[in-house]
C-alpha cells in the first residue's frame, strides 16, 4: 500500500449483507424457463417475446386499420395510440351513433371517406385490419375474418361458450390473426414477473374496483346524441339472454354475476392462468357488501392455490385496486395495476424477501410504456405478419369457461 493511503473499512453490517443478498434474488432480468403453449401450437417464452417494432423507424408501409366502435376504451386508449403509430394509417370509423362517428372523425382529422355507415360499409373497404370496441363482437369477428382482416377485438369475444369455440375453429382455419384485448398481458411488469426462475407456491387476484361513477369522471369523452336509451336496453338484453342460454338458467341475479365476473375479473384469470397454467375451481362464494355482491374463488393449477377476490363499485377505494401477488418461499411479488380509466397509469411492483430476521421491500416500476399501446403496437405487427398472436381466441374460451365454472360452483356467504 502506498504511504498514505488509507484502506476502506469493509461494511460488515448484517443489514447491508442483507440488502446485497436481497438484490441478487430480486434482480432478475426479464427471460427464463417460464414457458407455455399457445393455440396454433408453437412455443413461445413470453417473458422473451421480443418488443413490439419501433414506432419511430422509418416503414415502407402502414398497416389500413378500421375500428369499429368509438366509445370510452376506444377513445381514450386505442384511437390515441393508433394514431400514435407511424405504422398505422386509421382508414375507416364507424359507430351505432352517427354523431359521433362524425366527431371522432374530426378530431383524429380524418377525410370525410373514412366515415362509415355501417360495420358491413366499413369491412368492404380496402384495409388490412379491424379493431372492434363495440358491444357485441362475435358477428363482426366472423365477419372480418371470413373476408380476410386481421383483428383486435375488446373482452369479452362473446358471452357464449359455445360461440367463442366456434369462433376459435374459424380463426384457426383462417389466415388472420386475432388480437384478443388481454392488455396486462402485454405489461412489461408481468413480463418481468414471467422471467422469474422459481413458479409461485400460491397466487392471489385482487380485484377491488372503483365507484364507477368517479371512475368515469377521470376524463373527457365525445358522446352521440342520436342513439335512445332503447337501443342500449336492446344490446343489453341480448348479452343476458346467451348468457342465460349458456347458465341453463334465466334467474337475474345468476346472469348478473357472469356479467360482473367477466367485466372485472377476467383479465385476471387470464393472468392467472399464463403464470401458473390451468386452473381448476374448488370452491366459490357470493357475500354481500354496502356495494353490491363480492365473489371469492378457490381454485388451483396443478397443486397451486390460486384465491380470485373481487368487490366492484367499492365506494371506499379511492381511485382503483386491483393486484397480482405471487407468493414463493421466504419471498413475495405484487403486481399493483393502474386504474383503466386512466391513459398514463404504469403498474408498480412491490417486492419483498425475507433474509435471515429481516424483511427487506423494494418498489419497482418496470416500465411507465402504456400496456395499451405495447398491445396495439404487437396487433400490428401480427398484420404485418411479423409475429403471432399471444393471446388468441383460444384464450377467451379458456377464460369464459373458467367464469361459467365459477358461476355455477358460487355459494352465499
Amino acid at each position: 500500500m502506498k504511504r498514505g493511503a488509507q484502506s476502506r473499512p469493509q461494511d460488515k453490517t448484517p443489514q447491508r449483507h442483507a440488502q446485497r443478498r436481497l438484490l441478487r434474488v430480486l434482480d432478475r432480468p426479464p427471460g427464463g424457463p417460464v414457458r407455455r403453449r399457445e393455440a396454433r401450437g408453437r412455443r413461445i417464452d413470453e417473458a422473451r417475446v421480443r418488443q413490439p417494432q419501433d414506432t419511430r423507424s422509418t416503414v415502407s408501409r402502414r398497416v389500413r386499420v378500421g375500428v369499429i366502435g368509438l366509445g370510452r376504451v376506444a377513445q381514450l386508449h386505442h384511437l390515441p395510440n393508433l394514431a400514435q403509430s407511424r405504422r398505422v394509417e386509421i382508414s375507416a370509423v364507424c359507430d351505432l351513433s352517427r354523431d359521433l362517428t362524425a366527431a371522432v372523425a374530426h378530431t383524429y382529422g380524418l377525410p370525410a371517406r373514412a366515415v362509415a355507415l355501417s360495420a358491413d360499409d366499413l369491412m368492404s373497404r380496402d384495409l388490412d385490419a379491424v379493431l372492434i370496441a363495440n358491444r357485441h363482437h362475435a358477428p363482426l369477428i366472423q365477419r372480418a375474418l371470413e373476408v380476410g382482416l386481421h383483428v383486435m377485438v375488446e373482452k369479452p369475444v362473446c358471452w357464449g361458450i359455445d360461440e367463442a369455440v366456434a369462433l376459435e375453429k374459424l380463426e384457426r382455419s383462417s389466415r388472420s390473426s386475432v388480437v384478443v384485448g388481454y392488455m396486462k398481458r402485454y405489461d412489461p411488469s408481468f413480463a418481468r414477473l414471467l422471467g422469474g426462475e422459481a413458479p409461485p407456491v400460491l397466487v392471489r387476484l385482487h380485484v377491488f374496483a372503483g365507484a364507477r361513477h368517479k371512475q368515469e369522471r377521470l376524463h373527457q369523452r365525445i358522446k352521440g346524441h342520436d342513439t335512445t336509451d332503447h337501443d342500449a336496453e336492446a344490446e343489453s338484453a341480448a348479452v343476458d339472454s346467451q348468457i342465460a342460454m349458456t347458465l341453463g338458467s334465466t334467474a337475474v341475479d345468476r346472469v348478473k354475476d357472469v356479467r360482473t365476473l367477466t367485466e372485472l375479473a377476467v383479465h385476471d384469470l387470464n393472468l392467472g392462468r399464463t403464470l401458473v397454467g390451468p386452473i381448476t375451481v374448488r370452491e366459490a362464494f357470493r357475500f354481500a357488501t354496502p356495494f353490491g355482491p363480492g365473489f371469492l374463488a378457490v381454485m388451483s393449477a396443478s397443486g397451486t392455490p390460486v384465491h380470485l377476490e373481487v368487490v366492484p363499485d367499492f365506494e371506499t377505494a379511492s381511485d382503483w385496486d386491483e393486484t397480482l401477488t405471487a407468493f414463493y418461499p421466504g419471498a413475495a411479488t405484487e403486481l399493483r395495476f393502474g386504474s383503466p380509466f386512466r391513459r398514463s397509469a404504469p403498474t408498480v411492483t412491490h417486492e419483498r424477501c425475507t433474509v435471515g430476521t429481516d424483511v427487506v421491500r423494494r418498489e419497482v416500476i418496470a416500465s411507465y410504456d402504456s400496456a395499451y399501446r405495447l398491445e396495439v403496437e404487437h396487433f400490428i405487427d401480427c398484420a404485418l405478419d411479423l409475429a403471432e398472436s399471444r393471446t388468441p381466441i383460444s384464450d377467451a374460451v379458456a377464460d369464459l369457461a373458467l367464469i361459467y365454472e365459477i358461476a355455477a360452483l358460487l355459494k352465499d356467504l
